[in-house]
């Protein structure tokens, strides 16, 4: 699939006039995806699939975005990419659940967070709390 026709999945059954007024406002959210819309999206780089699926999932205008690892896989460089996009939704009001074990970028976008470790919450509070205290080290380095 292309990337436009993957981007309009996520606006399913809305009617054409908000599918089009949704795939603009992508558009300039990511604006090298409407120079490259037609391309396949298989295509695409790691951090180039990882935005259009979340450019997919806003054009549902959701209020809450789930996300799984966002940056497993991924580059330094599309890592930041990722955090900045994020960050930039996160302020325009749309709540993110983050499941994440890059404690970097999970300092650049929570406030809150829970660690686990074995399936078990080890930890929960704010991100700065966790970080300066030893919950993040001893759930990562044992």
């Amino acid at each position: 699939m292309s990337i436009e026709d993957n981007l309009l999945l996520g606006a399913y059954g809305q009617p054409r006039r908000v599918r089009k007024e949704r795939l603009a406002r992508a558009y300039d959210r990511f604006p090298w995806v409407r120079d490259r819309a037609a391309e396949p999206a298989g295509r695409l780089s790691g951090g180039q699939q990882q935005s259009v699926a979340i450019a997919r999932a806003l054009m549902s205008e959701p209020r809450l975005v789930l996300l799984d690892e966002p940056s497993s896989g991924l580059s330094p460089v599309a890592v930041d990419e990722i955090g900045g996009l994020l960050a930039g939704i996160a302020r325009e009001g749309t709540a993110i659940l983050l499941v994440e074990q890059n404690v970097r970028l999970v300092q650049g976008l929570c406030s809150t967070a829970w660690v686990l470790a074995h399936g078990e919450v080890t930890a929960s509070g704010p991100v700065a709390d966790l970080v300066s205290a030893d919950a993040i080290s001893s759930a990562y380095l044992g």
